[in-house]
């Protein structure tokens, strides 16, 4: 495994973290499925168990997921092993009967959440906790000064952002914030035009989505049927052009992955921790068969300047 600095932070990560949304299995709120659909979560456990036992230290999940069960499986399977866990948690998301979800970054609910995790999470520090949804700019005090609050209380380590898709935001946060967490991969690329501040600024960066929701794992993501408890059929349905847009991207991805003779899942990893722009990557992992493949990325590390332009041609 190889372990990065969190950005100018003294936290080191796995550069292949843990993703943890599925670990909450079937959740439905107002109708509209907000999770990966269900899951056999003996094979999660199994999953963490084998994470740890081969190098995996960076665990990223929220309070959302699952409604505190990714939490709470998480905290069940690694209380006894705190000194070799990085955990990762996410504030702001609350459930609503209307909407499925809806925000609240204020000062309160940011300190009884922290209490809750910590609860579930059966640990006494978390060690970066994110805001996870971009607020509008008259609450960010409020939000910023209930990490420093934690911070002085020793509940938290570090404090960030998790910005989705919002990564063009990343220039206006960095001014409250240090760490950020969001979509990065061979598809969505956005992230690279902050360069030269991630590096002079000292940002520490997680990337979230690195298979791209699936499209990059290998499998025949188009003409998947997911199941109605799966968040991803409705985002196959409600983002359609999109996809559409990157099919042909995603057939010359598969061609170099053959030429090179790297699965495409390991080639989208490996580009990322190629770039000099991630500290570690937090693809959704739901069986220790999956994880186990996903770490083989480190083998081809890092990926040469010709590989590198290639892809860029067709990224770009």
């Amino acid at each position: 495994m190889i372990y990065n600095n969190l950005g100018s932070t003294k936290i080191k990560v796995s550069s292949i973290g843990f993703g943890s949304w599925q670990l909450g299995g079937e959740m439905n709120l107002g109708g509209l499925p907000l999770s990966y659909g269900k899951i056999d979560e003996k094979k999660g456990r199994e999953a963490i168990q084998y994470a740890i036992e081969n190098g995996v230290n960076f665990f990223d999940t929220a309070d959302i997921y699952g409604m505190g069960k990714s939490e709470r499986i998480l905290g069940e399977e690694l209380k006894d092993k705190r000194d070799k866990v990085i955990f990762c948690t996410k504030v702001g998301n609350v459930p609503d009967g209307l909407n499925g979800i809806m925000n609240d970054s204020s000062y309160e609910h940011i300190i009884a959440s922290c209490n809750r995790s910590l609860s579930r999470l059966q640990t006494d520090y978390i060690d970066i906790y994110l805001l996870h949804f971009i607020p509008e700019r008259n609450q960010i005090k409020e939000a910023t000064d209930a990490f420093k609050e934690l911070v002085k209380q020793g509940k938290i380590k570090e404090y960030g952002i998790s910005v989705a898709m919002g990564v063009d935001k990343i220039p206006e946060l960095s001014e409250h914030f240090n760490i950020f967490e969001g979509y990065y991969n061979l598809l969505i690329r956005n992230l690279e035009s902050h360069f030269e501040l991630i590096k002079e600024k000292g940002l520490g960066f997680i990337a979230a989505s690195p298979l791209s929701r699936g499209i990059l794992s290998g499998k025949d993501y188009q003409s998947h049927k997911f199941h109605n408890d799966d968040i991803r059929k409705n985002w196959q349905s409600s983002q359609k052009e999109w996809y559409e847009t990157q099919e042909k991207k995603v057939e010359k991805f598969r061609e170099l992955s053959k030429r090179w003779n790297i699965p495409l899942k390991n080639l989208a990893i490996s580009y990322l921790l190629s770039t000099g722009l991630v500290s570690s990557t937090i693809p959704g992992i739901k069986t220790k068969e999956e994880l186990e493949e996903l770490l083989q990325s480190i083998e081809y590390l890092p990926l040469d300047k010709e590989k590198l332009n290639e892809i860029n041609k067709i990224s770009t």
